[in-house]
């Protein structure tokens, strides 16, 4: 495997099939349950397409908005909201559609895999950040991001890039699976004990206490802080103080997000667009996360074009939850789960700290392909 030459950079638009990108449905109806699934937002995380939870549509609706139906192998973007985060589509999404917010990438010369490896690099992230609307929400226009430049190195380097990246991109995945694992086999414990008698209705304001999150400016971000800070759709760095105690749920507040719930095992920083929530009560934490998991938050959203969750309204609704006996039962085994979970995790953020950590200089050159193998080899 020879090492890297310097990189030629191309705009997108001449990257992709007839130089065009499309951006999805843009009134998607009420969910059709038999409809089409559509990719949203929020369903793509850390290079991935989650399935388990999407909205279906029309099947007429997305007719009208053929350009952006799937047939696998192709790359999308957000563009509204969290911008930047992209996956490759599988084939077996062949058929489905996206949303308004993202947009749908049909490579042409390079691969799918190649552009989203760029689209992870601190210089594009750079260019995308220079280009945004944020008069509402984060917003990237499609000419913007057709002007985009990406580095295309020699077809052969590119593919030897992406074998060095595509096996800590394995381990990633393979943390990841018992990430999915831990959080699904967790929530069907919870479920089961749902299923027992004698359960309680409980106002969510006694078996939950909340608190806001607090600004932090950017000169506070550490990279060698050792405690995250969340903010409401996705960890923002590290600082070196915690705000709230491990064993919290974080509420997304304020945003496109809003309502969207993450945990926190470790202690941590809450960013002032979300908020904790902590146990009171003598509820368990990881109990209340899997009732607060049950919580529809629809009913709890307010904003038109800054959407927002109303924290009165959330903390004033009841929630069933199993008996107490029960609670006490279940909760070290969500305990150790919640733990598992959390180590993988954190593997999972240093491997992708070490990709992103490699990605420039491959593409310069400056690390040899060879050693760039080591170091990945080296990693558990």
């Amino acid at each position: 495997m020879r090492d890297v030459s310097f990189a030629t950079f191309a705009r997108l638009e001449d990257l992709v099939t007839n130089g065009e990108i499309s951006y999805g449905i843009v009134q998607p109806g009420y969910e059709t349950a038999s409809g089409v699934p559509i990719v949203r937002v929020k369903d793509i995380r850390d290079g991935r397409i989650n399935q388990t939870s999407v909205l279906r549509v029309d099947p007429e609706i997305s007719d009208r908005h053929g350009r952006t139906v799937l047939e696998g192998g192709e790359l999308l973007v957000t563009i509204v909201g969290t911008v930047g985060e992209s996956a490759v589509v599988p084939k077996e999404l062949a058929g489905w559609n996206v949303a308004r917010a993202i947009a749908v990438v049909r490579p042409l010369g390079v691969s799918a895999q190649w552009i989203r490896l760029c689209l992870e690099t601190s210089g594009v992230k750079q260019a995308l950040g220079g280009v945004l609307n944020t008069t509402v929400q984060s917003t990237l226009n499609l000419a913007d991001l057709k002007r985009l430049l990406i580095p295309v190195p020699p077809v052969r380097d590119r593919e030897a890039i992406a074998e060095v990246l595509g096996a800590l991109d394995e381990k990633i995945a393979a943390s990841t699976s018992i990430v999915d694992a831990s959080v699904n086999l967790a929530t069907a414990i919870y479920a089961g004990a749902l299923q027992h008698d004698g359960l309680e209705s409980v106002r969510l304001d006694s078996m939950a206490e909340h608190l806001p999150g607090k600004y932090l400016p950017k000169e506070a971000y550490a990279a060698g802080g050792i405690y995250r800070v969340y903010g409401s759709n996705s960890d923002m760095g590290s600082h070196a103080e915690a705000l709230y105690p491990g064993g919290f749920t974080v509420l997304a507040r304020i945003g496109s997000y809003c309502g969207s719930l993450r945990w926190s095992q470790r202690p941590a920083w809450v960013n002032n667009n979300a908020s904790a929530l902590l146990p009171v009560g003598g509820f368990d934490p990881w109990v209340l996360r899997h009732a607060l998991a049950r919580v529809d938050m629809e009913p709890h959203r307010g904003g038109s074009g800054q959407p927002f969750i109303r924290v009165d309204s959330l903390m004033s609704s009841v929630v069933a939850v199993p008996s107490y006996d029960i609670r006490r039962g279940i909760a070290p085994v969500l305990q150790d789960l919640a733990e598992r979970e959390t180590l993988a995790c954190e593997s999972n953020r240093i491997l992708a700290a070490m990709r992103d950590a490699l990605l420039p200089p491959l593409m310069s050159g400056r690390i040899r392909v060879k050693d760039a193998e080591q170091m990945v080899g080296d990693v558990a």
